[in-house]
């Protein structure tokens, strides 16, 4: 499958899931429970990671997930033992922001081949945009309700020195990237 038609499909998938994220929310069942790790894991959480797997199963990939599952992902895994393709879901990055009511949350998945990410896609349902990129053609954030799409500015400069990075100022002041700036 050209990388072009995968992007597609991955997007499609991203916005159905994460429009069900939606609907959960507002049906007010979050099922909230706590993961080993202490962190906290909704029922959005799970729903969301089994229709992308499930939509996504067809191209032949190897998944890595953030939350466990009842099995699919071992048996896709098993399956697909040997693929050059994986695909890396994150169902809500941002889960803890997503239960307290907040909008800055996304259903993320992207695609490898060989180690390399080739295809992106960050859904931001309660924002309504959708940023998405593909190698070789650089990244846009389309808005769900004007179907509006604009071109973001990238690079294939490696020079960590030379680029800017971009991050959350709440993540900056808790001193999370202070790493980036020794």
């Amino acid at each position: 499958m050209d990388e072009e038609s995968l992007l597609k499909i991955v997007k499609n998938a991203t916005k159905k899931a994460g429009d069900e994220v939606l609907a959960i929310r507002s049906s007010g069942n979050l099922g909230v429970s706590k993961k080993e790790d202490d962190s906290i894991l909704t029922r959005a959480d799970t729903i969301c990671q089994k229709m992308l797997i499930e939509d996504l199963s067809d191209m032949g990939a190897t998944v890595l997930a953030e939350e466990k599952d009842d099995g699919l992902i071992a048996r896709l895994n098993r399956q697909n033992k040997g693929s050059r393709y994986q695909l890396v879901i994150d169902p809500i990055d941002g889960t803890r922001r997503f239960k307290s009511g907040k909008d800055d949350f996304a259903v993320s998945v992207a695609v490898t081949k060989d180690q390399r990410p080739i295809v992106g896609v960050i859904y931001a349902p309660a924002q309504g945009l959708i940023y998405s990129a593909q190698k070789g053609k650089g990244a846009s954030v389309t808005d769900v309700m004007s179907r509006e799409t604009i071109l973001l500015r990238t690079t294939d400069n490696y020079d960590i020195n030379s680029l800017t990075l971009s991050m959350n100022p709440r993540e900056l002041l808790k001193g999370c990237y202070g790493h980036f700036f020794k």
